[in-house]
Parts: C-alpha cells; structure tokens; sequence
C-alpha cells in the first residue's frame, strides 16, 4: 500500500527474506495492477497490430480492504510514471464490513434486547455472516444475516446497504477526485482500472462510471 511507511516496507523485505523470497523492488499495488495490466495486454497482441496508443493514462483504483487510487502513465513496454497517489487506510471494504456490522448491532439491541457490543465472539460471527452478506448483494439485491448461535435472523438488501454506507462511497470518490487533480491543471484520464474486492460493489462502479463517462472501463 502506499501508505505504508519505510519501517512497514522494511517489514515486508525482512519477512520476505525471512522465507526466503529475493526482493528485487517494492511496487505501490496500483503500480502492481497497472504493470500486470499491461504485461497481459502485450503478450496478447504480441505480433498483431495494437490498437491501443503506446501511451495511455491510467487511474488505477485498488478498492480493497482500504482504498488507494493512482493516476499512472503506461507506455506499451510496461514502463510506468506515476503522477499522482491518494489514500485511505480508514475507507474500503473493512470499513463498509464495520458500517453493516455496527446497523445489525443496533437492531439486535433494538429489536431483541441482546446487546453485543461487548462479546467479541457473537461480533466475530456477526462481521462473518455480514462480510458474505456484503458479497452477495453485489450480485443480487438482498441477503440474509443468520446468527443461529443468538437466535438472529435479519436481511440487508442492497439498497439499505448503499444507504448506510453512502458517506463512505462519497469519501470513495473524492479521493478519486484527488488522484485526478493532484494540482490546479487536471490529469487527462484515458482509461479507468478497478481492482480488488470493493470494485465488485455496483454502486461504486455506477458512481465511477457517472463521474467517467468518456474513459474506458477495466474491472
């Protein structure tokens, strides 16, 4: 991630060399995406006529556990500059886990009496079943939250859990927005490139789409 700082890298080359994996260079995980991106694109069309311009700027998108965006500049052999990075360590799929598991809290002591708050086994099983209901509704539009063990039985349909988490995919976007007008002058965007778990959720691709119209989409 790029908001780890040089003792966290030096973590990750001291557990690394620990197993004994070489560390030939630490790569951001939008710079990752964007190289691995463009290694498959061109062994695709190794020796057949590329229809895309050498040079293309990407705004990488890892929507993962947390979110980090990168406006990177790709020429066709793989070499990249980065322009522009923007992170959040307290947004992305953790965080929306936390938003969905915090409402289920509430409804348990609202409508159950039970409170949970303080039982770190019943909020483990609870952020379980609320991590593969926020799975589910990105493919359809509700899911259920079974807790067998207190006797819960609850759904979240997909558009209760756009609204709970609304802020957060607001945040989502401005920093998309940061990566793309580091500075007064905006970065021109050819192509917009989604990776990791939390570009699965639909509203975040409509809100990129709507923000994007004119660029090329790659999830």
């Amino acid at each position: 991630p790029s908001h780890f700082s040089s003792s966290q890298r030096q973590y990750v080359q001291d557990a690394c060399f620990s197993a004994g994996i070489e560390v030939l260079q630490l790569l951001n995980s939008t710079s990752a995406a964007a190289l691995a991106l463009c290694s498959r694109r061109l062994a695709a069309t190794t020796g057949k006529p590329v229809r895309r311009s050498p040079f293309r700027t990407m705004l990488v998108c890892n929507l993962g556990a947390t979110i980090e965006v990168a406006t990177i500049t790709v020429e066709i052999a793989s070499r990249l500059k980065v322009k522009a990075v923007a992170a959040d360590k307290n947004n992305g799929g953790d965080h929306f886990t936390r938003l969905l598991v915090d409402h289920f809290v509430d409804e348990l002591k609202a409508d159950h009496d039970k409170d949970i708050s303080t039982d770190p086994a019943a909020l483990n099983l609870l952020r379980i079943a609320c991590v593969r209901a926020k799975k589910t509704i990105s493919n359809y539009s509700q899911a259920p939250i079974e807790l067998k063990e207190l006797g819960f039985y609850s759904t979240i349909t997909r558009a209760k859990f756009e609204k709970i988490c609304a802020p957060s995919f607001r945040a989502t976007l401005d920093l998309v927005q940061t990566a793309v007008r580091p500075s007064p002058e905006e970065i021109e965007v050819d192509e917009i490139v989604l990776v990791g778990g939390s570009s699965r959720v639909p509203m975040l691709q409509k809100m990129l789409l709507d923000a994007f119209p004119n660029q090329e989409h790659t999830n």
